[in-house]
């Protein structure tokens, strides 16, 4: 994992626990999360 990953997991850890819960739509929350956070770096 690379840090950035850690990090981001982390910070919607924190904000939206619940969402782990859920397997297929964490990982569309984090994909787009990702790309947002890529697009504004």
């Amino acid at each position: 994992m690379k840090k950035w990953q850690a990090e981001v997991m982390m910070q919607q850890f924190r904000r939206h626990p619940f969402m782990f819960d859920w397997q297929g739509p964490l990982k569309q929350v984090a994909d787009a999360y990702r790309e947002s956070t890529q697009a504004k770096n």
